[in-house]
C-alpha cells in the first residue's frame, strides 16, 4: 500500500512552479489548488500511489473536482512524457468538510474548507471498503460546547486486505496536542485496529507524536506533516525525492508498507 498526503492550501499562491525532469515536464504551474491537486495525482499515478489524501481543498471545490461534496466522482487525464509513453491518470474521490457544526453546537475554527480522498482506479483489487465519515466528532471538544476539527475515517480493500484510514486537518496550538492524544485515545478504546494509518496536516511535531504513539508504529513525516502506520513503513522510494514542492508551509508526505 502506498499514501500520500499534503496539506494542499485552498488559496493562490503567486510564483509558484516546480520542474520535473522524470515526468518531462519544465516549470509546470502549482499556483492555484486546481494546479496542485492535478500535479500530485500526476505524481501518484506514475508512482502507484494507491490513495491519496488532501487537506484544505477550498470550500468552492477547484474545477478539476467535479464530483461535489460528499459526493463521488472521477478524474481522468493523460500525460505525454514521451513517444509512446503516456501516463494515464484515473482516481475515484470523494470530499468531506473539514468542519462540523451540528445543532447545538459552535466550531473552533471559522473553515468551509474540504478533505479530499483519491483512490487510484488503475490498480487493480483495489476498492473501497467504507466511504468517508467523522470519526467520533463529539470526542473533540475544545471547551463548553465547541467543537474542533474531527478526523474522518475511511477503509479501503487492497488484495482482500483491509486497511483503515484516518485524514486529519488537526488544529493549531494549544489544542493540537490535546485533540491528537484524544484521536489516541479514541482508536485505543474504540478501534478501529485492523492496520490503522492516521495521514494529514496534524499541527504537531515528531516529539509530540512520540505522546501518544509507541515504537510500533511508523511514522514519515516532514515537519508538520505526518503518515503514521501501525507497523513497518518507509517513505516511497523514488517518489520520496520528487516531492520537493510545497503549498504555503507544507510539502508532501509518501509511505509504504
Amino acid at each position: 500500500m502506498r499514501i500520500i498526503s499534503w496539506n494542499v492550501y485552498y488559496g493562490t499562491l503567486n510564483n509558484n512552479f516546480v520542474s520535473n525532469q522524470t515526468l518531462n515536464m519544465q516549470n509546470v504551474s502549482l499556483v492555484s489548488p486546481t494546479d496542485r491537486v492535478r500535479y500530485i495525482l500526476l505524481l501518484a499515478a506514475y508512482y502507484n500511489v494507491d490513495v491519496v489524501v488532501l487537506q484544505e481543498l477550498p470550500g468552492a471545490l477547484p474545477p478539476l473536482l467535479n464530483g461535489g461534496v460528499q459526493g463521488p466522482g472521477q478524474i481522468t487525464f493523460n500525460h505525454n512524457i514521451g513517444i509512446n509513453n503516456t501516463i494515464q491518470v484515473n482516481f475515484n474521490y470523494a470530499t468531506i468538510r473539514e468542519q462540523l457544526v451540528p445543532p447545538g453546537y459552535a466550531n473552533l475554527s471559522a473553515s468551509n474548507r474540504n478533505y479530499g480522498v483519491f483512490i487510484n482506479a488503475n490498480i487493480q483489487n483495489l476498492q473501497w471498503a467504507q466511504p468517508p465519515t467523522y470519526y467520533l466528532p463529539l470526542t473533540y471538544i475544545a471547551y463548553l460546547k465547541v467543537l474542533a476539527r474531527p478526523p474522518i475515517h475511511f477503509a479501503v480493500a487492497k488484495n482482500n486486505t483491509l486497511y483503515n484510514l484516518f485524514t486529519w486537518h488537526n488544529e493549531i496550538a494549544p489544542n493540537a496536542i490535546p485533540c491528537l492524544g484524544q484521536f489516541a485515545n479514541n482508536l485505543q478504546q474504540n478501534g478501529p485496529v485492523q492496520r490503522p494509518v492516521l495521514a494529514g496536516d496534524l499541527n504537531v511535531y515528531i516529539q509530540s507524536i512520540h505522546q501518544f504513539f509507541n515504537n510500533n508504529w511508523t511514522d514519515c513525516y516532514d515537519g508538520l506533516d505526518h503518515i503514521l502506520y501501525y507497523g513497518n513503513a518507509q517513505h516511497v522510494p523514488g517518489l520520496v525525492h520528487e516531492l520537493n514542492f510545497r503549498s504555503d508551509a507544507h510539502y508532501p508526505v509518501s509511505s509504504e508498507f
